[in-house]
C-alpha cells in the first residue's frame, strides 16, 4: 500500500505522470481542434483554419469532435486518403475542410454566404484535382517504399541463416 501513494519512491510518481501523459496523447489528439476552436497551434503557424463545406462559417463543437476521431486510431491510413484525394476520412465525416487563408481570401470583403459556400467548393475541388495528379507519384512512391521494406526484411533473414548456420559449424554447439 505505501508503494501505492508513493511516499517511498518518488520515482514511481514519475512514472505514473509519464504514464498518464502517453496514455491521454490519444484523447488529446482527438480533443485539439475542439480545445482550441478550430485553430490548433499548427493551424495558426501555417495559417490555416476549418470551415463547415455547407455554410462557409467556422465549424460546430460536434464537427470538429468528429473530425478528429479517427485520426489517433488510422492516422497511416488517413494519411494515405487525404494525399490521394486532398481530404482527410475526417474532413469526410463531418463536412469539413481545411483552408489557407491566403488561398482562400474570406477575410478580404464581407461574402454572402452563398459566395463563401462557393468559394470554399472551388478550393476543395482544386485541392482535390491536384490530389488526383500526384497519384501517380503517390503510386510510384508506396511501391518503392513497399520494395525497400520487404527487400530490408530478406536481408534480415538471410543474415540471419547465416549467423545461425555459422553458429551451428562452432565448436560450441
Amino acid at each position: 500500500m505505501k508503494a501505492f501513494l508513493l511516499k517511498e519512491d518518488p520515482s514511481q510518481a514519475v512514472m505514473l505522470i509519464l504514464l498518464f501523459i502517453i496514455l491521454s496523447y490519444p484523447v488529446c489528439f482527438m480533443l485539439r481542434d475542439l480545445i482550441f476552436g478550430g485553430r490548433s497551434l499548427g493551424k495558426r503557424i501555417m495559417k490555416l483554419m476549418i470551415l463547415n463545406k455547407q455554410t462557409g462559417e467556422a465549424p460546430k463543437k460536434r464537427q470538429l469532435l468528429l473530425r478528429n476521431i479517427f485520426s489517433p486510431f488510422i492516422m497511416e491510413i488517413d494519411a494515405i486518403i487525404m494525399l490521394a484525394t486532398g481530404l482527410s476520412i475526417g474532413d469526410r465525416a463531418a463536412h469539413t475542410v481545411v483552408v489557407s487563408k491566403k488561398d482562400l481570401d474570406i477575410h478580404g470583403k464581407p461574402q454572402p454566404p452563398q459566395q463563401k459556400v462557393k468559394e470554399i467548393n472551388r478550393y476543395t475541388e482544386q485541392r482535390t484535382a491536384q490530389s488526383a495528379q500526384n497519384k501517380k507519384a503517390l503510386i510510384i512512391l508506396f511501391s518503392v517504399l513497399g520494395a525497400a521494406f520487404i527487400l530490408f526484411f530478406i536481408f534480415v533473414i538471410f543474415v540471419t541463416n547465416i549467423m545461425l548456420d555459422n553458429q551451428k559449424d562452432s565448436e560450441e554447439y
